[in-house]
């Protein structure tokens, strides 16, 4: 994941929507605002609502990026 300007991220080269209330949770399980990530190349996890929009992602450690991707 890239963040872009928001509520806009990149996941995999394409733009996706950060839904109203959308959480992003990093490596020490705390809740980061968008802005405070750009410029970066994170490995994550997220999950979609009904609409398509991005409604929560955990980015990654090194030990859960070595996991299988959960379904």
């Amino acid at each position: 994941m890239t963040p872009a300007p928001y509520p806009e991220i990149v996941i995999d080269g394409k733009s996706r929507t950060l839904s109203a209330g959308a959480r992003i949770w990093n490596q020490d399980n705390m809740i980061e605002m968008p802005a405070s990530l750009r410029g970066s190349l994170l490995p994550v996890y997220y999950t979609e609502n009904l609409e398509g929009d991005i409604d929560r992602v955990w980015i990654l450690t090194r030990e859960e990026q070595s996991r299988p991707n959960p379904k």
